[in-house]
């Protein structure tokens, strides 16, 4: 069962070093939804680029699985009131349990992230108060299985170096 939500796969610089993000789908329940691939989640260059190879099975990837936040229209709304003179929430600002606590991931959908990772493979290497992301570890070969993804190396359009990102073609896009 996918306990994903909507996560996002990151890593800091991630969109500009390696090009890797994808969007999964949540387990709702009982059922669980196939794995979908989502559009976008190939960074564009890499269309038109040839893979120069396969990025290694084995090589281990230091990651973060973002979660997103719940009640976004309840979050929009208070963005806009802490900008208002005329609203009582003008610059009563929420410390960061409250964030949390308001607009957070739950406690609940934050473990089953954490359970997920730990039975695909991946080692949780550190996790966060704020329920907002799990950093984790893991090898090539259990990310591409666990993501239904393939990770090839290319060469950068502009600068003399390889990056790595989700395959360009197939369905990957």
């Amino acid at each position: 069962m996918n306990p994903f939500s909507k996560i996002l796969v990151t890593r800091p610089g991630l969109i500009q070093c390696l090009g890797i993000s994808l969007i999964l789908a949540l387990a709702t329940g009982a059922k669980a939804q196939v794995a979908q691939v989502i559009p976008g989640h190939v960074v564009p260059v890499t269309r038109q680029l040839p893979a120069v190879d396969e990025l290694p099975a084995t090589n281990c990837l230091h990651l973060f699985l973002g979660l997103p936040l719940r009640n976004q229209s309840g979050l929009d709304a208070l963005l806009q009131d802490l900008q208002d003179p005329a609203s009582s929430n003008y610059h009563r600002w929420l410390t960061p349990d409250d964030f949390a606590q308001k607009f957070g991931p739950t406690e609940e959908d934050y473990q089953k992230v954490v359970q997920y990772a730990g039975q695909h493979g991946f080692t949780v290497t550190h996790t966060h108060a704020n329920r907002m992301m799990v950093n984790v570890d893991a090898p090539v070969s259990e990310i591409e299985k666990t993501f239904q993804i393939k990770l090839h190396r290319y060469q950068h359009p502009t600068e003399n170096r390889l990056f790595y990102a989700g395959a360009g073609g197939g369905g990957n896009e």
